[in-house]
């Protein structure tokens, strides 16, 4: 993309990511936690301002997230204004970062709430983010996308009480990209369930499929419950797991959700041999539980316990 005359300058870029936003100075600079006068200056000038502080860099960075344009573009002019939306979706969805696909943005101003009173509002109810890690969220910052969903959800409950007195927002209210994920019950697959009102893990359908390649239907959660894995996984942590294939091949060093003589159980699978003979440890990674690893053969193994879900990665407890 060119950049025609009227973008020469770093104010003139500005104000056209401003103005394609639909915002005002005064609301970008609520947004990024800034005074309006120091918008009003970057508005004016030919310039970007120095990088050089770390505290100008991160402004710089927040207001490129929360007008949704490539930093490169605002600063120096180079390149494309925004960055091409992936397509890795089956379903054909924007990147949820896209600015005209943006439902976390969208339930945000519902709400009638700047990114720094979102971030507090979302601490309050237990979701671990800053004003600066929720800008990241609006722009599609993939490394913290494991609370889109909790945020998305939460600040619609929020509007849909502003504008319906109270009314409960259903699952149905929620934007489609969001998934409500099972948690795996001890009794294995066939009790997994949603956690009612909500509090179990939400999750974005395209950051599940983008980060993990899995189908998001068959994403269930797996909560650790006690400390046999305490090397690996903090207790009362959410396991983001992928339900199992019968008669697909067992990973060695990957974690499982087991069901087994002792009921459900989170355990690392690693593969040895004995007499010549291969076999199976499972494997808590807890040294104060070495006396409960076990080795069995494949076929002890199979007669005792069955796979429930292998682990993908570890997400807030929300």
């Amino acid at each position: 993309m060119s950049n025609s005359s009227e973008e020469t300058s770093f104010g003139a870029r500005l104000s056209r990511a401003l103005s394609e936003a639909d915002m005002s100075q005064a609301q970008l600079a609520r947004s990024v936690d800034v005074s309006a006068k120091t918008i009003e200056r970057y508005a004016s000038r030919d310039t970007p301002p120095s990088l050089q502080r770390k505290d100008v860099q991160e402004t710089i960075s927040a207001i490129s997230s929360q007008l949704g344009v490539r930093e490169e573009w605002l600063v120096e002019a180079e390149g494309e204004m925004r960055a091409r939306l992936r397509t890795s979706d089956p379903d054909g969805g924007s990147h949820i970062g896209a600015r005209l696909n943006n439902p976390l943005k969208e339930a945000r101003l519902s709400a009638d709430l700047s990114c720094q009173e979102a971030a507090a509002f979302l601490q309050e109810r237990g979701v671990d983010v800053s004003s600066r890690e929720f800008s990241d969220l609006e722009g599609g910052n993939a490394d913290s996308m494991g609370r889109y969903g909790a945020a998305i959800y939460l600040l619609a409950k929020r509007a849909e009480s502003l504008s319906q007195s109270g009314k409960e927002l259903t699952e149905g209210h929620l934007s489609t990209d969001v998934q409500v994920i099972p948690e795996l019950q001890p009794g294995g697959l066939e009790e997994a369930s949603h956690v009612p009102g909500g509090e179990g893990l939400l999750l974005s359908k395209t950051y599940i499929r983008q980060r993990h390649g899995i189908d998001p239907s068959k994403a269930v959660a797996m909560r650790v419950r006690g400390d046999g894995m305490v090397d690996a996984l903090r207790p009362g942590q959410i396991v983001l797991a992928m339900q199992w294939d019968r008669g697909r091949e067992l990973e060695d060093g990957a974690i499982y959700g087991l069901k087994g003589p002792h009921g459900f159980s989170i355990r690392r699978l690693r593969f040895g041999r004995q007499e010549e003979r291969p076999i199976i440890w499972v494997w808590a990674d807890n040294d104060e539980y070495a006396d409960q690893r076990r080795s069995l053969t494949p076929e002890e193994f199979d007669q005792e316990y069955q796979v429930l879900a292998i682990a993908l990665g570890t997400e807030q407890r929300l």
